[in-house]
């Protein structure tokens, strides 16, 4: 994809058209040829419109946590095995604000939430949700 952009790129400023490219692999000494077809084109247009919107929204993607972390040199910074893990944080933060059922005797006890581990909860029983109470938006 670094390939076709740099293509897209020098055919912008060149105004010409480059149909194809070449990759190098040092290791191996081999040279391959990559057919920069429109495919590969609309693939690229997407990864840099994901890439500003990035930028705009002032995030950066999660880690990947594959063999590229292995003796990567920001692998302590990102922590890509504790970050990385599939909507760990996601999951969490969805649960702080999900609403809960309440089980409850009265409206006035303390309830436990079914839905969260040892979750506790005063409230009123129903859809309301304890965060929602009147006393609580008073202050």
């Amino acid at each position: 994809m670094q390939l076709c952009a740099q293509a897209m790129a020098l055919e912008e400023m060149f105004t010409v058209e480059i149909p194809e490219g070449a990759l190098f692999y040092d290791a191996s000494k081999r040279r391959q040829v990559v057919q920069l077809d429109e495919r590969l084109r609309a693939m690229t247009m997407q990864a840099a419109a994901d890439f500003h919107a990035l930028i705009r929204e002032h995030r950066t993607p999660p880690p990947v946590n594959d063999e590229r972390c292995e003796h990567c040199s920001l692998r302590d910074q990102c922590l890509p095995a504790v970050v990385g893990r599939e909507g760990s944080v996601h999951r969490y933060v969805q649960s702080l604000y999900a609403p809960q059922s309440m089980e409850c005797a009265d409206s006035s006890a303390l309830c436990r939430s079914p839905s969260r581990p040892g979750g506790i909860a005063a409230g009123k029983t129903g859809d309301e949700s304890p965060h929602s109470t009147p006393e609580r938006n008073s202050a």
